[in-house]
């Protein structure tokens, strides 16, 4: 795992992201997921360029299907912004490094 993101399991999520302070932007993924794979380079370089401001957080969703249940997702990968606990914006599918920063400074 890169350098800025960080791991959420069902026991951490609530440290990890509902207490995080700022923006915070988890991503669902699977392991059998090629467009997971695919972003994996993306999303290190978004965490480093955006460090100070952002917390990059990654799921499986298979491992944690309660908390992927609980936010409704269906299929990955899926992001899902929250800032101060509160979900405030939501992208399913692949997505350009472009249309992720876009998001990013949106919510900022």
């Amino acid at each position: 795992m890169a350098k800025h993101i960080l791991r959420a399991t069902s026991k951490t999520w609530d440290d990890v992201v509902l207490k995080a302070n700022g923006l915070v932007l988890v991503e669902f993924w699977a392991m059998w997921c090629s467009p997971c794979r695919e972003l994996v380079s993306m999303i290190k370089e978004i965490s480093d360029e955006y460090a100070d401001n952002l917390t990059v957080v990654k799921v499986d969703k298979e491992e944690c299907e309660e908390i992927a249940d609980q936010y409704n997702v269906m299929g990955v990968p899926t992001f899902i912004f929250f800032k101060n606990s509160e979900r405030i914006g939501r992208i399913v599918g692949i997505i350009t490094k472009d249309e992720l920063i876009k998001s990013i400074k949106e919510y900022l």
